[in-house]
């Protein structure tokens, strides 16, 4: 069942775990999460997920009257795609080569703190992001958790456009809502590094621009 945080009067963030225990396999799925009955969608998107991977998927900012009822998430549609031994030899190497994202300085500043704005509560997000790989990137989606104790209390996205290699950045969010105690922030970094699109290529040392 997925779970569902109230951000405003009547806007609210879905997100939903997904997991796939296979480490041969990776796996392309389109989903709804919907309430109700099934015509009922809330949002309906497509996604992947790496060989033995856990992650989460969001709804951001859904507007209702009221609580949604007999909320569910729900699998359109599954296909799985062996991972090819020849090109990639060894999987887990690869993927720690391409996702050496790292993420440092992060601070979540609450309404009273942020001085953003004093009529609504507007809360302030900042950290750094480091692209440790030797690939440049067309866009890295993060995917942000905000943590009380074990406990999510916020949900985020952001998307990072025309990342290059050795880069360094600084991000600063606006974030509406207002948290409980934030006592832990999770940043996670996502891109389909099997994707060759998702790759800013070089041809003679130029940039190729699509």
């Amino acid at each position: 069942m997925p779970s569902l945080l109230k951000i405003e009067s009547n806007k609210y963030d879905i997100f939903s775990k997904i997991s796939n225990p296979n480490s041969r396999y990776l796996c392309n799925i389109k989903y709804c999460f919907i309430f109700g009955n099934e015509n009922n969608e809330i949002e309906c998107s497509e996604s992947f997920i790496f060989p033995n991977e856990t992650k989460y998927l969001l709804s951001l900012a859904k507007t209702f009257e009221q609580s949604p009822e007999n909320l569910r998430f729900i699998i359109k549609d599954i296909s799985w795609h062996r991972i090819n031994l020849h090109k990639y030899p060894d999987w887990q190497n690869f993927y720690n080569e391409h996702l050496d994202i790292i993420i440092g300085n992060a601070k979540f500043k609450p309404t009273e703190l942020s001085g953003l704005s004093e009529k609504i509560d507007l809360n302030s997000l900042e950290f750094t992001v480091y692209n440790n790989t030797a690939y440049n990137y067309w866009d890295v989606t993060f995917n942000i958790f905000l943590y009380s104790g074990n406990r999510i209390v916020g949900v985020n996205k952001y998307i990072l456009q025309e990342f290059m290699s050795k880069e360094k950045r600084n991000i600063q969010i606006s974030w509406s809502g207002r948290f409980s105690r934030v006592s832990d922030i999770e940043i996670i970094p996502e891109i389909n590094v099997m994707d060759e699109d998702v790759y800013i290529k070089y041809k003679g040392g130029v940039g190729e621009e699509k």
